[in-house]
Parts: C-alpha cells; structure tokens; sequence
C-alpha cells in the first residue's frame, strides 16, 4: 500500500532523502491503520475526563455535607393556645349545610314529582 503524501514525506522524496522518504512512509502506514481507532479513543478519554471531573467536584460537596456538625438537639417553641378561633365557626357551618341540605331535598322533590307524573302520563 503505498502511502498518500504529506508535506515531509513530499519533501524527502524531492530532496532524493530515502532513509527519511521510507521512516515517514512506515509512519504514515500506522497513521492509517490505527488513526480511526486512536482518535476513538482518544475522544472517549476526553469524555470520560470530563465525567471524572464531574464526579470528583460532587464527590467534593457530599463529602463536605457529611462531614458537617450538626446539632443533636432541635429547640421547637413550645404552643400557644390562640387568642381568637379560626374560621370557619362552627355555628356558621352547621347553618350553612343545613340550608343547602334543605335546597337540594326541595329540588330533589320536585324533580321526583314532574318524573312520576311524567310515567304516569305516558301509561295512559
């Protein structure tokens, strides 16, 4: 296989430089049989650099968190019965429920009243 030329290999041809012209030739033969695997690699290094980093700094911070002194007893403020109840108020409820209760048993019954004399309507 011979050898596509380059700028030195060029130049030792020209210069009539055998010994340099054939050193360069065998260079280029391993260039070209093990450059695409070698650039493979050496991208998957650069990446894999990039990760280590990334795990190095956390790493970093974890061990920083770990190593933190933290206390063993948490004060808490004791409870304080409030002044005013919170809403909503009981009286409030009960009153509400009981209208809206009373609302939908007079709707229901009057929808009950139309459906029955509806049916009954229809048999006859």
């Amino acid at each position: 296989m011979r050898p596509k030329p380059t700028r030195g290999y060029a130049d030792a041809q020209v210069q009539n430089n055998l010994r340099a012209a054939k050193e360069i030739g065998k260079k280029l033969k391993m260039i070209e049989k093990y450059g695409a695997a070698n650039r493979y690699l050496l991208n998957m290094l650069e990446k894999e650099e990039e990760r280590m980093q990334e795990l190095r700094e956390k790493y970093l911070e974890i061990k920083i968190e770990a190593e933190e002194n933290l206390p063993n007893i948490f004060l808490v403020n004791p409870a304080v019965r409030p002044e005013i109840k919170a809403y909503p108020k009981r009286g409030m409820v009960v009153i509400i429920s009981t209208f809206v209760s009373f609302i939908f048993a007079l709707v229901f019954i009057l929808f009950w009243d139309r459906y029955k004399g509806f049916i009954l309507q229809s048999r006859k």
